[in-house]
């Protein structure tokens, strides 16, 4: 793995150790709702950082000219989108794409990119969105129902942790080995 990335490495590894954390604290109080939200919280956190973790590595084989893109692939990778300011000049500016967006477009390229299969039509990954439709409630409550987690949104968001951590790993084995 390429030494430039290992910060990230740290990063990433404190996000994992949140989920963890908070796992083991709702399996030890089952009916505790801070337990269930910061676990939907954290789960729906390390996602987000691991699809910019795995975009820089992939930036980083296109950079190295490991492997070759198309340009449309590579504005998503590079979170970029262009602009025509009212000069006329052309203007770069971040993109950004709702998580769940970001992941499937990270996943169904690398698959193109790395040639391996992607995990898209199983039920981790229809698990894995409902859970982030239970964050953005939780995050953005309308009323006091709207904070509490229920039993079978939590079993939802453990089979999509366990989805997205199969995807998660073969994807980093392939590019660690590229």
């Amino acid at each position: 793995m390429n030494p430039e990335v290992e910060p990230e490495i740290t990063f990433m590894r404190a996000l994992e150790e949140d989920v963890v954390s908070n796992f083991r604290a709702y399996r030890e109080d089952t009916v505790s709702q801070t337990a269930r939200r910061n676990f939907i919280r954290s789960e729906c956190a390390y996602v987000e950082g691991m699809v910019w973790f795995f975009k820089k590595l992939v930036r980083s084989h296109i950079e190295d000219q490991r492997v070759s893109v198309d340009g449309e692939i590579k504005l998503y990778l590079f979170d970029f989108d262009f602009k025509v300011a009212r000069s006329g000049k052309i203007e770069k500016k971040e993109k950004r794409l709702p998580t769940i967006d970001n992941l499937k477009a990270l996943l169904k390229n690398c698959g193109e990119i790395y040639g391996y299969e992607v995990g898209l039509g199983k039920t981790g990954w229809s698990e894995l969105q409902d859970t982030f439709r239970v964050r953005d409630r939780i995050m953005h409550p309308s009323s006091d129902k709207a904070i509490t987690v229920s039993e079978a949104e939590m079993e939802t968001g453990i089979r999509g942790h366990e989805w997205f951590g199969s995807e998660r790993s073969k994807l980093l084995q392939i590019l660690k080995n590229f």
